[in-house]
């Protein structure tokens, strides 16, 4: 089924995000505050992060060492999508539509 047809058929409770748990706005704030922070403040605001994931600091650095990639045009194909919850029937009317 193409993603756009599973798209309009899904209601709109099934497809809104769940509720963030309060630590994830902070992560999500700081992390955008690192972003457009110098090398030294980025460095104690990755510390905190990192204490809040119970990570290592070094397994946040990926983040802000991003290499530039190209942009070229590629070309877009059509995504088909398996729908589980549709049953065999339906998927044979949807074929012959």
């Amino acid at each position: 089924m193409p993603l756009r047809l599973v798209i309009q058929n899904t209601s709109p409770e099934e497809i809104e995000a769940p509720h963030q748990h309060p630590s994830a706005k902070f992560v999500e704030a700081a992390l955008h505050t690192a972003k457009n922070s110098k090398k030294d403040t980025r460095s104690a605001i990755v510390a905190d992060i990192s204490d809040v994931l119970n990570c290592r600091q070094d397994d946040l650095n990926f983040m802000f060492e991003h290499q530039m990639v190209p942009n070229e045009r590629r070309p877009v194909f059509e995504l088909e999508l398996p729908d589980y919850r549709m049953s065999l029937s339906d998927i044979y009317k949807e074929a012959a539509e």
